[in-house]
């Protein structure tokens, strides 16, 4: 009688609460990207011929969203999985996770934790018209098909997805400030002594603004990341960028940046330097696409890569693109020999 008692006020409790929240079914969403491509390099280390692979820049996927309201609150929440099918099969990397987080948004902003695109990441993928393509901004599939590629993003400093604590303030007057933080996929539970990483903390700071004109819109952005090491001095990248859409026939970008990073234990400095100058002119199903891309690290190499892209959309789901582009490494050392390619791909996605 007494555990009856108990279920019936817990049940008065909570059902006006319950009464307030409101549940979507979730929405399931996914991609698949596949692309072949031809090489004619100078490095004789790497095949000419791609083969069918999935494109490691903007991989297939398989994910579901959604959110729940409740009262002033909004939750929402991803679970997404990559599913590349040109890893190996005893590979981890073939499917694994690659969203997988929680927001709650209020009047006072948005909170965020989980694995999600870091603040940095997502203006990058969001502005560079190839980021579908071999010639993307993560630049992983030329580390894959091009001898001697190099950087954690072309013509951007580019970190993926990581498990972030993220703040966003409402928008004012196309105002918006975005901070994280997160490990860089270094947790603190690894403590292992040779482990370098152990410790560092890295904090983006990114600061937006937008603004329509009719049917344009203009898009400035600000970027800093900090690793903060326990043994060494913080490194810092800066990145500032602009996209101006001229409605939905044309857009321009442009993005510039630079980091500069101090080996853990040492004294010794590493400077790198990017920038991005892209364009895209859609005409109803055609899209022409014209990107220059840099990276240089001093002391080491500076590697361009010009590329120039059409894509033709058969409807909201499936598209069919090709491209070309010339992808050049200048190593700095004379002992060391250059290699110049060029890259000609075709692909095709469907999205659902």
């Amino acid at each position: 009688m007494k555990k009856l008692v108990i279920s019936s006020a817990l049940a008065l409790v909570a059902a006006p609460a319950m009464a307030d929240m409101h549940a979507k079914m979730p929405t399931f969403y996914g991609k698949l990207n596949k692309s072949v491509a031809y090489i004619d390099q100078d490095a004789t280390t790497h095949k000419s011929f791609s083969g069918v692979r999935d494109v490691a820049n903007s991989e297939s996927r398989l994910g579901a969203k959604g959110n729940v309201d409740f009262d002033s609150l909004k939750f929402t929440y991803a679970l997404e999985l990559g599913i590349n099918s040109t890893q190996q099969s005893s590979d981890s990397g073939r499917i694994r996770i690659r969203q997988s987080h929680i927001g709650t948004e209020t009047a006072f902003g948005t909170l965020v934790f989980g694995q999600t695109y870091t603040p940095s990441a997502n203006i990058a993928v969001s502005i560079d018209p190839f980021v579908s393509t071999i010639f993307g901004v993560a630049n992983a599939d030329q580390k894959a098909l091009v001898s001697g590629a190099a950087g954690s993003g072309l013509g951007m400093e580019y970190r993926s997805r990581k498990d972030l604590l993220m703040y966003k303030t409402p928008k004012f007057m196309g105002l918006q400030y975005i901070v994280s933080t997160d490990k860089n996929d270094k947790p603190s539970i690894d403590s292992t002594p040779s482990n370098t990483e152990y410790g560092k903390e890295t904090l983006e700071h990114l600061l937006t603004f937008n603004h329509k004109m009719g049917d344009n819109a203009l898009l400035v952005f600000a970027s800093m990341i900090k690793n903060n090491d326990v043994d060494t001095k913080d490194d810092e990248t800066m990145m500032y960028g602009l996209k101006f859409d001229l409605g939905k026939m044309m857009s321009l970008t442009a993005t510039m940046g630079s980091s500069e990073s101090t080996a853990a234990g040492t004294t010794t400095k590493t400077e790198e330097d990017r920038m991005m100058v892209a364009a895209k002119y859609n005409m109803n199903a055609h899209s022409f696409m014209a990107k220059y891309s840099t990276y240089e690290k001093k002391e080491d190499r500076d590697i361009t890569q010009i590329a120039l892209g059409y894509n033709y959309a058969y409807n909201k789901h499936v598209s069919m693109r090709a491209s070309v582009g010339q992808y050049n490494v200048d190593y700095k050392a004379a002992s060391t020999t250059d290699n110049d390619s060029t890259i000609v791909a075709f692909g095709t996605q469907l999205k659902f």
